[in-house]
């Protein structure tokens, strides 16, 4: 089961991300007393959402990310630039995993729908960190993710789900390593001062991130490809009947993806309905078909109706057809 705390499903996806652009040998040098929110090495940001249970809780005045960009309703002139962590090597506890590599989380206040890119650069010069981020619910709950798209760095495109949502920032090098029943800091878990990075974020156009199937009272089709960067969601609306639900069905010819559909409550904002393994198993891999219902109580103000489409796996540049139709 793929959650937060798990990135055993990585290998593929970090292939690909990798592909073309060589190892890590030389991150970006980034240095965090220039406009940065530090939490400095000797610290270590929250391993869990806040609720939840972990030794290293989430501390709102801390873990909050509070660099500028518009709809950031924690904005603070003093860290223009944004966020400046480190992974470290210790072994942490984590719910009722012990023992297992260092993730940190950061919390994001916005005005939910934002369309947000968010970027994880390696910080440190000659690091060998490669980040993994993931995007998750208010709950805690995996949405999206991305491994590396470059060898320094990775992101995430989507429109702000909730007025508090979280992203987790981990180091690909500690998978092999992740709930290992002992722990050998530097060994089998790794991190340290030369495994800085800085959170970056800025807003994007809307139009880059939603499309419209316009009203519709029988099936329309839509032919894309995948997004070609991992981490990308891509949101549809469509408006129908009232009172109508709205059937969605994703086909593609390609193998070994995920594409999944996340209905959308445009009720109080852009809410996933479906998060980790239910918003994974809108997709059968036997058919290669995801499919879901998006319901009638879920429409926006002008009565459209919204879903986000993905790839669980961070799998990218892949033809699939979209279908929409009243139900």
């Amino acid at each position: 089961m793929k959650t937060m705390y798990d990135i055993s499903m990585l290998g593929v996806a970090i292939a690909l991300g990798m592909a073309g652009f060589g190892c890590a040998e030389i991150g970006n040098h980034i240095d965090p007393n220039d406009g940065y929110q530090v939490i400095g090495s000797n610290y270590d940001g929250a391993d869990c959402v806040e609720g939840d249970i972990c030794e290293n809780d989430f501390k709102h005045g801390r873990d909050i990310y509070k660099a500028p960009f518009k709809g950031n309703r924690m904005s603070d002139s003093a860290f223009p630039n944004g966020y400046f962590g480190y992974i470290d090597a210790n072994c942490h506890s984590i719910r009722s995993q012990k023992g297992r590599a260092d993730v940190d989380i950061v919390g994001f206040d916005v005005e939910p729908g934002t369309p947000m890119r968010v970027m994880v650069l390696n910080a440190t010069r000659k690091s060998p960190l490669s980040p993994v981020i993931y995007l998750l619910s208010s709950t805690g709950a995996d949405l999206i993710f991305s491994a590396a798209s470059s060898a320094n760095s990775t992101g995430l495109e989507f429109l702000a789900p909730t007025s508090r949502f979280y992203i987790s920032v981990e180091s690909s090098d500690n998978d092999d390593a992740n709930g290992s029943a002992s722990c050998e800091p530097g060994i089998t878990h790794h991190g340290g001062d030369s495994y800085g990075y800085a959170v970056t974020v800025e807003t994007i156009a809307e139009k880059e991130l939603v499309d419209s199937f316009g009203e519709i009272s029988n099936p329309k089709e839509y032919h894309i490809k995948m997004n070609s960067s991992s981490g990308h969601a891509h949101y549809y609306k469509a408006k129908v009947a009232e009172g109508k639900d709205l059937s969605v069905e994703i086909k593609t010819p390609a193998s070994m993806v995920t594409p999944t559909i996340a209905p959308i409550d445009r009720r109080s904002g852009y809410d996933w309905t479906l998060t980790g393994d239910a918003l994974k198993n809108t997709f059968d891999a036997a058919t290669n078909t995801a499919r879901a219902k998006v319901s009638a109580e879920y429409a926006d103000d002008e009565g459209y109706l919204w879903f986000a489409v993905s790839d669980f796996d961070a799998n990218t540049s892949y033809r699939h057809t979209i279908t929409v139709a009243p139900d």
